[in-house]
């Protein structure tokens, strides 16, 4: 019974992005925290990626056909400024077929401006 679960666990689907190419992708900050009437955010976003081996890859912007940067290092660490006006997502794609890619989504939250107001009294006291 044991090779049973062995032969099903190698039967599992493995994703096609990130399945041995990439060892690490990461975008900092990760989410802006902007008041509800504010048109966006304007923000540096610095990209980090680790591939298993060196070869070209680019990083896109949702939606968009001209990469933001390339690289062929192994390891990569780049900035970029942007002006967002809505949750965006970057495509981190391998340059040679059949062009897997990672995905990581940068959020833009609203938020009210009465909620993060501190109370100025304990919830407790009777004045």
């Amino acid at each position: 019974m044991p090779w049973l679960f062995v032969l099903m666990l190698l039967a599992l689907p493995v994703q096609a992005d990130e399945s041995g190419w990439l060892s690490e992708f990461q975008l900092r900050p990760s989410e802006c925290l902007i008041p509800k009437q504010a048109p966006g955010c304007q923000v540096v976003i610095d990209f980090y990626w680790q591939l298993t081996q060196a070869t070209t890859v680019c990083l896109y912007r949702e939606d968009e056909k001209t990469p933001l940067y390339c690289s062929d290092n192994q390891e990569v660490r780049t900035r970029h400024r942007f002006e967002l006006q809505q949750s965006t997502r970057f495509h981190l794609r391998l340059e040679q077929p059949p062009y897997p890619s990672a995905v990581r989504q940068f959020d833009l939250m609203r938020h009210l401006q009465h909620e993060l107001r501190r109370r100025r009294k304990p919830p407790w006291s009777l004045t």
